[in-house]
């Protein structure tokens, strides 16, 4: 079954926080999969070839934290929260004209079972676990959870602020009308969309403006 249209702008969010990053840490990112399907039993996504953050078949979980550990001496750690976030980003922006920080709060809420395709609550609850799954029992003290999703809605004034959504429009119901319900894996698929996504944020301010708000947001956080 095909997947709503806000659904779609989610997973729209978190390829063009791919292109993002990218842009910010000069680190190459490939989709290799996407599925975006509604499926009772799966989420839909899109897959990069990034397993920075991602724990391995097989793999040790305490020997996963301690190579995350690294991560949190730069940026890794906000680039992958960033990737997180912006699909709720976009999500909310499909959905409400002028969110507020109780939008994100509710749309990050992790809930057991289907979310519903009358609100959105939960939509992007597993996105927001994922966020909670790098970090340490003892850094998780100094971390509030709330500043993040404060930093998802500052990521949302800052896209509206350099037109992104605007610009964006288009491009994602012309991704809607050639991917949704479908399940793609390749070695380097989209090539097109995001080269288009790399044009518009090369025509704004946004990646010195995010620059400046991971650091407002490191300041917060203090160690991490």
């Amino acid at each position: 079954m095909k997947l709503k249209k806000d659904v779609i702008w989610h997973e729209y969010g978190h390829l063009f926080s791919y292109k993002l990053i990218e842009k910010i840490s000069k680190k190459n990112r490939n989709v290799i999969e996407l599925r975006l399907l509604k499926n009772e039993s799966n989420n839909p996504f899109i897959k990069t070839n990034c397993t920075d953050f991602v724990r391995l078949k097989n793999e040790d979980w305490f020997f996963f934290q301690k190579n995350l550990k690294k991560k949190f001496k730069n940026n890794g750690f906000y680039h992958q929260c960033i990737i997180n976030l912006m699909g709720a980003v976009f999500q909310i922006e499909c959905k409400i004209d002028k969110p507020t920080i109780d939008d994100f709060i509710e749309i990050f809420i992790n809930i057991n079972g289907q979310v519903s395709d009358d609100n959105l609550i939960g939509h992007a609850g597993a996105d927001f676990v994922n966020i909670e799954s790098y970090v340490f029992d003892y850094e998780e003290e100094k971390l509030k959870y709330i500043d993040l999703k404060n930093f998802a809605l500052t990521l949302h004034a800052l896209l509206k602020k350099e037109r992104i959504f605007e610009l964006l429009k288009d491009k994602i119901s012309v991704f809607n009308e050639n991917y949704n319900g479908k399940h793609l894996e390749g070695a380097n698929l989209l090539l097109d969309e995001i080269e288009e996504i790399g044009v518009i944020i090369d025509d704004s301010n946004l990646v010195k403006l995010v620059n400046i708000e991971i650091k407002e947001l490191k300041k917060q956080f203090n160690t991490l």
